[in-house]
């Protein structure tokens, strides 16, 4: 196996598993005989891209929602168009758990303030020196 493959096997098992999570699938593939070669040829389209891009430059930037689209868009059907476009409009639409600003903005500047740290050894240094003096004096 060439590096890049080994560096991208977790990726890619990331990226299919997305994939596979997702609703929108692809019809069966079916040879003459009857016999079903893949159950989803999208799946085996997606195993095929990832293949090839990682033997090129790597699968690192692999966009799957772009290349969904685009099969959605040549392959898929009207309900799986509609489908599509409705997660992306919820994924576009993601609304901010409350309490947190939607925007840098609005965040608000806190001044800095300085906190006063008590030094204990300055402390115990000024009593040592005190001692110091006594015992001269003896």
């Amino acid at each position: 196996l060439a590096l890049t493959e080994v560096e991208d096997g977790p990726r890619r098992r990331q990226v299919l598993s997305a994939y596979d999570a997702l609703p929108f699938k692809g019809a069966p593939i079916v040879v003459p005989k009857g016999v079903c070669v893949a159950v989803d040829s999208w799946r085996a389209a997606l195993e095929v891209e990832l293949d090839c891009r990682a033997r090129e430059a790597g699968i690192e930037h692999f966009d799957l929602e772009q290349w969904l689209h685009t099969k959605i868009a040549t392959e898929g059907t009207v309900s799986q168009r509609l489908g599509f476009e409705t997660l992306q409009a919820q994924l576009d639409h993601y609304v901010e758990p409350s309490g947190l600003p939607k925007e840098i903005a609005q965040v608000q500047i806190v001044p800095e303030t300085d906190i006063l740290a008590v030094r204990k050894f300055d402390v115990v240094q000024e009593e040592d020196e005190g001692d110091d003096d006594d015992d001269d004096d003896d």
